[in-house]
């Protein structure tokens, strides 16, 4: 189970890195000029639309995991968002549709803060805290600028493991973005069973030996430990973060008994100085059954478009102004809901 959780978070990490981002270029070449403007673009507003949907076979699992799994059936999830890259800045909405049952949310990020209102209890969570004076403590931003560099290097190296079949340049197009129509080059990817899969594994073979990435993801740990607060965190060690390496490196070892590719495609749609201003895409993955463990076999479909715009140009993002009456801590909030008195939002 532990093997496939990694599994499926390193496909959305690559399909997230594939969905973000003149002389007469290749499409190859206008692809890879794309990612280096958008991880250099200083300002943007951007909207995105996806649906994931998890199916499984009824007769072969249990009444518990099928509630379970009836709940995912049709996740409707929308955001606009703006971000400024030079101020590490970002603010937004994020709305989750549950068969019916929608959720809406605001989310705050910068190096000083990262805020996200939380509809059950009307409040902020405030899950870190710093200041101007000790910005540059905060772990998630001490390698900023070697991410943007590594993000772009394997975005490369993806590239250059497919064959001129799998990335196509279509016909100029108009699209329809929020600030007006333009003009726009479609460029279509996709990817076989086979090709995802030695993706998977190079990709993440490089990544997992980079000094950079590894400490990046210690980083992450250790801010994660920093969000939870005092009571709930944990002591990040060289053993426990080598461990779950070590888990994932299996995971890699093993894709082909886990996983099947059935459709993984997705189409940019660059302006004329290739910027990315749109994408969809569009994933169907088989999670292999495995009656040793008891895991039932599912389908997992995940499609989507995300528009971008008024790119490099000014944008006002305000920060909510916080109280102890309008905001809480993560650890207030396992607190309140799992060991303490339910705040009165939720007695209403």
């Amino acid at each position: 189970m532990k093997k496939t959780i990694f599994t499926i978070s390193s496909i959305i990490l690559i399909v997230a890195m594939l969905g973000g981002c003149s002389e007469k270029l290749t499409p190859r070449e206008k692809l890879d000029a794309s990612m280096t403007n958008t991880i250099n673009m200083a300002t943007v507003k951007q909207n995105f639309d996806m649906t994931m949907s998890i199916e499984a076979d009824e007769e072969s699992i249990s009444p518990e995991i099928l509630m379970f799994l009836g709940m995912l059936k049709n996740i409707h999830i929308t955001g606009d968002f703006q971000l400024d890259n030079n101020e590490i800045l970002m603010g937004g909405n994020l709305t989750v549709d549950l068969q019916g049952i929608s959720y809406n949310t605001e989310l705050y990020l910068s190096k000083e803060k990262y805020i996200v209102k939380i509809p059950m209890f009307n409040k902020y969570l405030l899950l870190y805290d710093y200041t101007e004076e000790n910005a540059s403590d905060n772990p998630l931003f001490q390698d900023y600028d070697k991410m943007k560099e590594l993000s772009q290097n394997i975005y490369s190296k993806i590239l250059n493991q497919l064959d001129d079949e799998s990335i196509k340049e279509l016909k100029e197009i108009s699209i329809d973005l929020p600030s007006g129509s333009v003009k726009a080059t479609p460029i279509e990817m996709s990817f076989t069973d086979a090709q995802m899969k030695e993706l998977l594994k190079t990709t993440f073979t490089d990544l997992l030996e980079d000094p950079d990435f590894k400490q990046y993801i210690q980083n992450s740990m250790e801010a994660q430990n920093q969000m939870l607060g005092e009571g709930l965190q944990e002591e990040v060690t060289v053993d426990n973060f080598d461990e779950s390496l070590d888990m994932l490196k299996e995971s890699l070892d093993t894709i082909d008994e886990i996983l099947s590719f059935d459709t993984v495609e997705v189409t940019y749609y660059l302006d004329k100085d290739n910027y990315i201003v749109k994408s969809d895409f569009n994933l169907l993955v088989t999670v292999i059954g495995d009656e040793e463990t008891g895991m039932p076999q599912f389908t997992i479909t995940l499609t989507g478009t995300d528009s971008y715009w008024d790119i490099n140009k000014p944008i006002e993002i305000t920060m909510p102004e916080l109280t102890d009456e309008n905001s809480m801590t993560l650890e207030d909030m396992v607190t309140n809901t799992m060991g303490g008195e339910m705040p009165p939002e939720m007695m209403e």
